[in-house]
């Protein structure tokens, strides 16, 4: 195994409290780095233990944006790592070097970033991070994005707090001051070290109101992403984005919507029948210009309305018949096959016969039912009215709406697939939970419109002016 009297040429790189870190060659010629600690330097016992802690929890993880640890042992009198050599420099030094990266480069690194964590905290139990900052994310030459210093990690969470309070103050999340870490505090670090990269000014330079970071006035970005940064440094934790499965989900989200309107896949709005410029008219309308269609298909229409916005979503062709024409196939071959089984009258030849007809039936029902639901379901013709006190949604199949208050709706949901937006929400007046789907006939593009505005015109409800 690798001992420091192992190591050739050594350059020191820095330290800190009991600390000390080198870069070295071995034997071959290969680029190393030597962390060793001394209790003697130390400011308490705790940094032993964190130390410690590091070595632990490296030698249980592989993972290629993560420091592989080589070798860990004692050496005169002094503890030490040994790592292969991150060709590479951290994003700390490289702002203070005067780099500035654009919004494609930013965005890249938290894609790179919030996959690590979400292997880190898919691990059971869950591998809490703690200290997220520019200091501890190396980028090399290749763009790869490190993760390092594990001595914070937290391998045994506590909700309740009562650990040891670890981090940095402007990156580390407010519940950790008491001890409490979960793997949403990883993500207030993560948005925090964003806002450092897209504004050029650390967390702790930047103006504070009621714990929230005042980020807004020193970026520019679009609104579904400073959105998205808001839901990582929410300073409530149970308010904030809880996993970084999650957040990389809404990352992906708002940058497709930034994306849409600068290619322009969201035109210009049209004018309507009625002449109304609702872009002149609703300030929601300029954030989400309608999307047009291909050439051939219904557009979506939008109006201003006394009671608020009006949209009419078309009555198309499904695009998506496709993905559901195999439920068709196997709900026909499970019919097919039942009759089969009568027509051979081994029904009452054998138990498991009874069994296996049962199953046939019912995946024939299921098939076929999927398949023809669908097909009706896009082909519906949905009226939406948005109004300051209630959604107001008519299907074309049905003579009643319904009328849903905007306290009572839970959540939009961006079904995957292309499959819509669900709609969740409590029935006004029988109390229960409700479910719709809405825009399933829609492209993938306007199913992101129609998501972004319905999203919007509900948060812009509890938001003041």
């Amino acid at each position: 195994m690798l001992k420091p009297s192992d190591l050739q040429a050594l350059i020191p790189l820095g330290q800190g409290p009991g600390t000390r870190v080198w870069k070295g060659m071995d034997t071959d010629g290969q680029p190393l780095l030597l962390k060793t600690f001394s209790l003697a330097d130390a400011p308490n016992w705790k940094a032993e233990e964190l130390f410690a802690r590091e070595a632990q929890v490296l030698q249980q993880l592989d993972h290629p944006s993560l420091p592989r640890l080589l070798a860990y042992g004692v050496e005169d009198q002094s503890s030490y790592l040994i790592y292969p050599f991150i060709e590479g420099e951290s994003l700390q030094a490289k702002l203070e070097a005067g780099w500035r990266p654009d919004q494609t480069q930013v965005f890249d690194l938290m894609r790179q970033l919030l996959t690590t964590l979400i292997w880190l905290h898919d691990r059971q139990p869950p591998l809490v991070h703690r200290d997220i900052k520019p200091s501890n994310l190396i980028l090399t030459p290749d763009r790869q994005l490190y993760l390092i210093d594990f001595g914070s990690v937290l391998q045994h969470l506590k909700p309740q707090g009562g650990s040891t309070v670890a981090g940095t103050f402007g990156y580390m999340a407010p519940e950790q001051l008491s001890g409490r870490a979960l793997p949403a505090s990883d993500l207030y670090g993560v948005g925090a070290s964003l806002i450092h990269l897209l504004s050029g000014k650390a967390p702790g330079e930047l103006p504070q109101e009621r714990l929230w970071i005042r980020f807004e006035a020193y970026v520019q970005l679009s609104a579904p992403l400073q959105r998205w940064i808001k839901t990582l440094i929410d300073p409530v934790l149970e308010e904030r984005c809880q996993n970084a499965r999650q957040a990389l989900a809404g990352l992906e989200k708002a940058l497709m919507a930034q994306m849409l309107t600068e290619k322009g896949a969201l035109s210009v709005v049209p004018q309507t029948e009625k002449g109304l410029k609702i872009a002149e008219n609703l300030d929601l309308i300029k954030r989400w210009p309608i999307p047009v269609p291909e050439s051939g298909m219904l557009a979506i229409e939008v109006q201003k309305v006394p009671q608020g916005i009006s949209l009419m979503l078309p009555r198309r062709e499904s695009t998506q018949s496709g993905k559901y024409f195999f439920s068709l196939n196997v709900g026909l071959w499970a019919a097919a096959t039942a009759l089969y089984l009568v027509s051979k009258q081994s029904m009452s030849s054998l138990s498991m016969s009874n069994y296996l007809f049962q199953f046939l039936a019912v995946s024939a029902g299921f098939g076929m039912s999927t398949y023809y639901r669908h097909q009706r379901l896009s082909s519906l013709q949905t009226h939406l009215t948005l109004s300051e006190d209630k959604l107001i949604v008519h299907f074309s199949d049905q003579a009643k709406s319904h009328h849903i208050p905007w306290p009572n709706v839970s959540e939009f949901k961006q079904l995957r697939r292309g499959r819509g937006i669900q709609l969740k929400y409590r029935d006004a007046k029988t109390g229960k939970r409700r479910r719709l789907r809405l825009g399933r006939s829609l492209e993938a593009y306007e199913q992101y419109w129609l998501y972004g505005m319905l999203e919007d015109f509900k948060n812009s409800l509890s938001i003041p002016d």
